[in-house]
């Protein structure tokens, strides 16, 4: 089957007229071309393919495949788990901070029920 390109190209009427040095440059163009034709003919023949290599590059990215996705079930994970640690770290912030108000408090009454009056305040430093 020829392409609309080569169907063209065969079926044009050719309308120029070639001189001979045009035809020794298109014919010298043509003798290039086929001799790099038969040198790249010669180097694929003359190649010895290594097959097993496509079966280890398939292999290789299975297992590239298999660890991506592993990879990105664990850094699912890790976040779980991370947003899980953070709701924790605030519990437990929020729990002393109860404790500690409930404390400061008790002692800031007590201290008033010694002093007759006086004024206690208990503080955090981070």
């Amino acid at each position: 089957m020829v392409s609309g390109i080569e169907w063209f190209v065969v079926n044009r009427e050719i309308t120029h007229t070639f001189n001979d040095q045009e035809i020794k440059m298109l014919t010298d163009s043509k003798l290039k071309i086929e001799q790099e034709i038969g040198v790249l003919k010669h180097a694929l023949d003359s190649t010895n393919p290594n097959v097993q290599i496509l079966f280890h590059y398939r292999q290789k990215k299975r297992d590239h495949e298999n660890k991506m996705t592993e990879l990105r079930s664990l850094e699912s994970s890790l976040a779980q788990k991370r947003t899980e640690h953070d709701s924790l770290k605030e519990k437990r912030h929020k729990q002393f901070r109860e404790g500690f108000d409930l404390i400061a408090n008790h002692v800031k009454q007590i201290y008033r029920l010694i002093t007759n009056g006086g004024d206690a305040d208990l503080e955090t430093i981070d």
